[in-house]
């Protein structure tokens, strides 16, 4: 049974907004939010999936998630037999379900992974609900932005707290979210990679590095590793960024959409120093002061199904990720994005290494 207090922070009304409800799925690092009414009782469920829909369709964060949450959702009663609960789960291929009393309030949540636990199955989790296994940092570049700093010194080593690189924080972080093994493709003063990695005795036959002789472009030293080595779908991450990005539902997203490349996206907002004119035959029918407009940009994370990975060994140039995905779009490959919900930051500038800092100092 899960805590009440769990149980409080998961719940909300049909009027909350949904940069609420993002802030709720991301705390709890649970995947839904459950609606209920004024009685407490259930009327609907808010997944990561529908946030994320919504945020592709450019809907307002501060407005209510009313017409955005699943107003049918499945569930099941407290009294039910796992072979009842079991047959929901198979035949709406759910992720989650609302468990649920007679006055149909929610008493619990019962998660796939646990359920087949329940079920004494020998697969703890089902293909489109599995942890990713494997994961690239691509860790070649010169950093220029950060000159003088790399000069000496690869990006991926700069410290970003007292103890730990760049590098090493972002590996830390992917190894405690299930990841089996890391590979760091390296070029620029690949050697102190090397050495920094062989010193901490935990990244053994875990964290490997793989150096590219010549400069492969963005991705192509991907084609260096062995397909029998990975297991696919498999992660790519840039070296300059620092993210809280859940791997498993990224990956859980990938595979139940069926894609070949999954592209996360980060949704970035500006807003006009001028008002905006409408205009019709020479008439101004209104003005919109300031108006903020939003849009999203390619985050520096991925992930490669087998067909791309076919792709960058057939290819022996250079090869930069944007024309990996546009060779993958030619080639009719299903090639989707995924809004991230999660903290992102580029480090590839001074100004943005320093505000890193001073976030992950606040924070221990």
């Amino acid at each position: 049974m899960k805590s009440q207090k769990l149980f409080r922070l998961m719940e909300v009304k049909s009027d909350e907004t949904l940069i609420n409800c993002i802030k709720i799925i991301n705390n709890t690092h649970k995947e839904f939010v459950y609606v209920v009414n004024k009685k407490k009782q259930l009327i609907g469920i808010l997944t990561d999936a529908d946030v994320r829909r919504a945020i592709l369709k450019k809907k307002n964060l501060e407005d209510s998630i009313k017409g955005i949450y699943n107003k049918n959702p499945k569930f099941a009663y407290k009294d039910d037999g796992l072979s009842k609960i079991d047959k929901i789960f198979k035949k709406n291929k759910i992720n989650v379900l609302p468990i649920i009393d007679k006055n149909k309030k929610v008493v619990d949540f019962l998660e796939i992974h646990k359920h087949r636990e329940l079920m004494n199955s020998q697969i703890v989790s089902s293909k489109d609900n599995e942890i990713p296994k494997s994961l690239i940092i691509m860790a070649g570049g010169k950093g220029l932005r950060l000159r003088p700093l790399t000069k000496s010194k690869p990006k991926p080593l700069i410290k970003i707290t007292n103890k730990k690189s760049l590098l090493e924080y972002n590996i830390d972080h992917f190894l405690d979210q299930g990841i089996e093994k890391i590979y760091i493709l390296t070029h620029y003063l690949s050697h102190k990679i090397d050495i920094k990695i062989k010193q901490n005795k935990s990244y053994k036959n875990r964290v490997l590095i793989i150096r590219e002789k010549k400069q492969m472009g963005t991705v192509g030293g991907i084609g260096l590793l062995k397909k029998e080595d990975m297991h696919f779908p498999v992660i790519v991450i840039n070296g300059d960024i620092v993210s809280d990005i859940n791997l498993k539902s990224f990956h859980n997203f990938h595979t139940i959409n069926k894609n070949d490349l999954t592209i996360a996206l980060k949704q970035v907002s500006s807003q006009s120093s001028f008002g905006e004119v409408l205009i019709r035959n020479f008439k101004i029918e209104n003005i919109e002061e300031k108006k903020i407009r939003t849009s999203f940009i390619n985050a520096g994370i991925y992930c490669l199904g087998n067909k791309i990975f076919k792709i960058l060994k057939s290819n022996t140039k250079k090869i930069d990720m944007d024309f990996l995905i546009k060779e993958a779009v030619k080639k009719n490959y299903r090639v989707g994005g995924y809004p991230m919900l999660e903290f992102w930051m580029d480090i590839g500038n001074r100004k943005n290494l320093d505000i890193i800092r001073n976030i992950l100092k606040k924070n221990n």
